[in-house]
């Protein structure tokens, strides 16, 4: 009996010491940060990114693929949002330079960022640009859109009339019986 008291007492101690090394390698592990982030050496030149080929190719499928929007669209809300976007640095100005340069680039990034399912971390890659441009740029961009869709009069919400809507629910009814018209209407 004496025994397996020793013994039970021997493994309890060896289970609280092998908690305290686990415990100890976590902590260490915490304070050992990793930053993974990409950074401008490890990016491709905006200007050979597949943006670039894709906006000078015109391809009308590609770019309703792309940014959900045909060329001659985007050239459309590229005159409006051209107003509202400032590049706040370059070649003769003071501050950092920005990796992206053109305008059409910022509002392809912004269109693809809105249509398409993707994170941040490929949107770098494939505009060529490290994240925290690309956030400080997206944030800009999101702003400049909103005023050039104000300006231009075929991106405006609409909603029916009364009329309208009463035309519609008859001709719904017309087609398929079961489904009433609203009292409202």
């Amino acid at each position: 009996m004496w025994r397996r008291l020793k013994w039970a007492l021997f493994q309890r101690i060896r289970r609280r010491k092998q908690q305290r090394r686990l415990l100890l390698l976590m902590r260490l592990r915490m304070l050992d940060r990793e930053r993974n982030y990409l950074t401008t050496n490890a990016l491709i030149d905006p200007s050979e990114s597949p943006w670039f080929t894709l906006y000078h190719s015109r391809d009308r499928r590609t770019f309703i693929n792309f940014i959900s929007i045909d060329p001659d669209s985007f050239d459309l809300l590229l005159s409006k949002f051209d107003k509202h976007y400032i590049v706040r640095s370059g070649p003769g100005k003071r501050g950092r330079p920005c990796r992206i340069m053109d305008k059409h680039t910022v509002l392809g990034c912004l269109l693809h960022f809105y249509t398409a399912e993707v994170r941040s971390k490929t949107l770098c890659k494939l505009f060529g640009v490290p994240p925290a441009t690309l956030s400080r740029v997206l944030g800009f961009a999101e702003i400049a859109l909103s005023h050039a869709l104000k300006e231009l009069h075929d991106a405006r919400i609409m909603w029916p009339s009364f009329a309208e809507q009463r035309a519609w629910a008859s001709l719904c009814q017309s087609k398929e019986p079961l489904i009433k018209v609203p009292l409202w209407l």
